[in-house]
C-alpha cells in the first residue's frame, strides 16, 4: 500500500502552519496597496514591507521544518505560528490605525523649545494650538 504524499500523520501540523503563512504574508502584502494609494511610482512597498515578508517566510519555513519532528514538535510549531500571525495581524493593525489616522483626528504636534508655553496648552499635553496659532 502507497501513501500519497501529505498525507502522512504531521500533514495537519503543515496544513495549519502553511494556512497561517499565507493569511500573515497577505496581511503584509495587502496593508501597503490599501494604506498608501498616491505613492509616486509603480509600487507601493517600501523596503521595510519587503523585509517583514522575508522574514515572515523564513519564520515559517523553519516552523514547517519543525512540524516533522514529531506530534509535540508539529502542535508547537503550529501553535507558535498562531501566535506569529497574532502579532503580525496586531501590527499591521496599528500601522493602518497610523497611516490613516483613524482614532483621534487630532493631529498631536510637538511644540519647539522643548517646554510649555504660559496658557498656550490650555493643559492638554501636545494638543492644543501650535507654533503658527492654529487649533
Amino acid at each position: 500500500m502507497q501513501k500519497s504524499a501529505g498525507t502522512g500523520k504531521f500533514a495537519p501540523y503543515q496544513a495549519i502552519i502553511l494556512g497561517e503563512f499565507v493569511a500573515a504574508e497577505l496581511l503584509v502584502a495587502i496593508t501597503p496597496i490599501a494604506t498608501r494609494p498616491n505613492t509616486p511610482g509603480l509600487s507601493p512597498y517600501i523596503p521595510r514591507d519587503l523585509s517583514k515578508m522575508a522574514a515572515i517566510g523564513v519564520t515559517y519555513f523553519l516552523l514547517s521544518l519543525l512540524s516533522v519532528g514529531g506530534r509535540g514538535a508539529g502542535r508547537f510549531g503550529a501553535w507558535f505560528g498562531g501566535l506569529i500571525l497574532i502579532t503580525v495581524g496586531l501590527a499591521t493593525g496599528a500601522d493602518v490605525v497610523r497611516d490613516l489616522d483613524l482614532l483621534a483626528g487630532i493631529p498631536f504636534t510637538q511644540r519647539k523649545g522643548g517646554g510649555e508655553s504660559a496658557g498656550g496648552g490650555g493643559g492638554q499635553g501636545g494638543l492644543g494650538k501650535d507654533e503658527s496659532g492654529n487649533e
